[in-house]
């Protein structure tokens, strides 16, 4: 199975905040680290930025980078079929696992794999890598 992500920056008054169904991404804002990748399905991701859950994960970012920001990237899968949350979670899952985000918690040891599948980040992912293979 064949994915595409096409990855965009947001800008505070991007319209892609409203978007549910998609990635995110947290980027280091001066070297451009992926810090935390996230999924956003019934929430916007405007919703899931602001999130009390996500103060946490703020603060950490504060207290072991010194940041009072972070960038915001949005992840828009593309692919052949029907996009279901489950397949959602196992692209998001693959990124954590692969990618190793230091805000990351989960799926960074183990998790369940989607044999076959395929991801190609596009656009402005922001690491060197941008291919993945599930196997």
């Amino acid at each position: 199975m064949a994915i595409e992500i096409k990855w965009k920056t947001l800008l505070p008054d991007s319209k892609e905040w409203h978007h549910t169904h998609v990635l995110y991404a947290y980027v280091h804002p001066d070297n451009g680290d992926i810090l935390y990748v996230g999924m956003a399905w019934h929430r916007t991701l405007r919703q899931r930025f602001t999130d009390r859950d996500k103060q946490a994960l703020f603060d950490f970012f504060s207290e072991e980078f010194g940041l009072g920001g972070v960038d915001v990237r949005l992840g828009e899968v593309w692919m052949d079929g029907r996009l279901t949350r489950q397949l959602l979670s196992d692209v998001e899952s693959l990124l954590i696992k692969r990618l190793q985000p230091t805000g990351n918690i989960m799926c960074r040891a183990s998790r369940i794999s989607r044999r076959g599948m395929r991801l190609e980040c596009l656009n402005e992912w922001p690491h060197q890598r941008a291919r993945f293979v599930d196997r």
